[in-house]
């Protein structure tokens, strides 16, 4: 199963974190939940501003990058052609939407990570079946200017579990590699 031409062409113009995580969320549940294996995203840029674009010109004729175009990169630039989704068991995730995502060729893996709430909330990571050394962590939060913003790698406690932080109202790539 696949989704074509997903966009949200509904209410005012929203090129912030809002924007981002309702994409964040539709495509979470397609994905995870509904097993798609494809997500098209509608439009690549429209020369205005509209929420049925990933990039947007302003006025200026100067480029937009809404928060959209990050999200979607938190799926497209890291989930390769290839990779499988993975099951990922969830215990008191406190609201936040969680996908992972595996090159059954490499082990190269990605957990994207979706914090909808106004709260930072702590995460535990414990990978089963398989170890890893650090990952890499790449977010989108409201502040955030880059786009893919990393923030830095996790490594494993002695136990083999990886403890952090996801910052309110953000998105979170982690990537690693099977050892």
């Amino acid at each position: 199963m696949w989704v074509t031409e997903a966009s949200d062409d509904g209410g005012n113009y929203d090129n912030g974190i809002e924007g981002g995580l309702k994409l964040a969320v539709n495509m979470h549940k397609l994905l995870a939940d509904c097993n798609a294996n494809a997500y098209v995203f509608w439009l690549g840029m429209l020369a205005f501003q509209n929420n049925e674009a990933l990039i947007c010109t302003k006025s200026d004729g100067s480029l937009e990058f809404p928060k959209t175009y990050d999200v979607m990169g938190h799926y497209s630039r890291f989930i390769k052609a290839g990779y499988m989704r993975i099951n990922v068991g969830v215990q008191n995730g406190n609201g936040l939407l969680i996908s992972a995502y595996k090159d059954p060729q490499t082990g190269k893996f990605v957990l994207v990570v979706t914090n909808t709430g106004t709260a930072a909330v702590p995460l535990d990571i414990n990978l089963t079946g398989f170890a890893s050394g650090a990952l890499n962590n790449y977010q989108t939060t409201a502040s955030s200017s880059g786009h893919w913003e990393n923030v830095g790698t996790v490594n494993p406690n002695s136990s083999g579990v990886y403890s952090l932080t996801i910052p309110a109202k953000s998105i979170s790539t982690l990537e690693g590699n099977k050892l």
